[in-house]
């Protein structure tokens, strides 16, 4: 069936909108969404640090330089997702549903392994990194023990991620705001818990409990996503051979990986500056962990409006109306 899509035209609602038989699309009902979605993304780490100030100021250098390690991870698996979501709005727009049917368990099954082998990485490396970041003391030992309990919630990130992702490339945009406030919320009471609530010494007090939160939070999302995912009805479907599904891999990967660079570059030379400013006076690695944790938010719109065109144009060119996309 040919795709039905609205033409470019003087009315910018219509310039911004793409609409084929499997649902329509439209850049501003995406963009918000995904806002709302990284400020979410962002949120986990920066509460978890503003709760344990509470607590020490060694537990609060630690959560937020172990925070940052932990954001470059996301924003791998962010940048690869969206490279999938790309490929998955180019199959959509060519109504190419078997493919899509493929390439959304081909999708699911590559970033759930790459969010497993992250958690394996974090576990095993977590002394190796808190050295890199240059902490010493008691930042050292609180610093390892944050990323590996909130290692584990990196594979069900990564599928929270790419199910969120699928979802939007059928227009089901709000879900992502609806799962980021519970998870927000959820990693906001089990941080105050642990830190005012829970007894001394036991392992849910001070940074275990708070970096438990965490992953406890990130677990629920992924289930509720899970669960959105199969209401929704989006159907998958097995590759025919590994062929096909190294092809979806290649494909997603072409995509995703300069959005990892572009992306992860900005987080690497913040892990840097860290270990630099650590070396220096733990009031000044206090004091730019501040700032990182505000700075961050200064790029997400622009982010959110580059992700949302991408899948638009992605569309487009799957349905071959490239004047639309230029």
């Amino acid at each position: 069936m040919k795709p039905t899509l609205k033409k470019s035209s003087k009315n910018i609602s219509d310039l911004l909108t793409v609409t084929t038989s499997l649902g329509s699309l439209n850049l501003i009902k995406l963009t918000i969404p995904l806002f709302f979605e990284y400020i979410f993304n962002f949120l986990i780490s920066t509460v978890s640090a503003i709760v344990l100030s509470g607590h020490s100021q060694d537990a609060f250098n630690a959560a937020l330089s172990a925070g940052k390690v932990i954001t470059l991870f996301i924003v791998f698996l962010s940048g690869i997702s969206t490279g999938g979501s790309v490929l998955v709005s180019n199959l959509i727009g060519a109504e190419r549903i078997e493919k899509v049917k493929k390439a959304c368990l081909s999708l699911i099954m590559l970033l759930v392994s790459i969010g497993a082998a992250f958690s394996i990485v974090l576990l095993f490396a977590a002394p190796s990194i808190a050295g890199w970041l240059n902490l010493t003391g008691a930042a050292y030992d609180l610093a390892i023990l944050y990323m590996r309990i909130r290692a584990m919630e990196l594979t069900f990130k990564a599928g929270y991620t790419i199910l969120i992702a699928l979802m939007r490339c059928y227009g089901y945009t709000q879900i992502a705001v609806t799962v980021g406030a519970i998870t927000n919320v959820l990693n906001l009471l089990f941080s105050i818990y642990a830190v005012h609530y829970a007894v001394e010494g036991s392992f849910v007090f001070g940074v275990s409990g708070v970096a438990l939160g965490s992953a406890l939070s990130q677990i629920v999302g992924c289930g509720i996503a899970i669960v959105m995912f199969r209401i929704y009805k989006i159907k998958v479907a097995f590759p025919e051979s590994f062929k096909e599904f190294f092809g979806f891999v290649k494909k997603t990967m072409y995509l995703g990986i300069p959005t990892c660079i572009a992306s992860g570059s900005y987080n690497i030379a913040q892990i840097i500056t860290t270990s630099f400013a650590s070396g220096l006076h733990e009031d000044i690695l206090t004091a730019k962990g501040v700032l990182d944790s505000v700075v961050c938010y200064s790029y997400v719109f622009g982010m959110s409006v580059a992700v949302a065109n991408s899948i638009i144009i992605g569309r487009l060119y799957g349905a071959g109306n490239y004047d639309h996309a230029r």
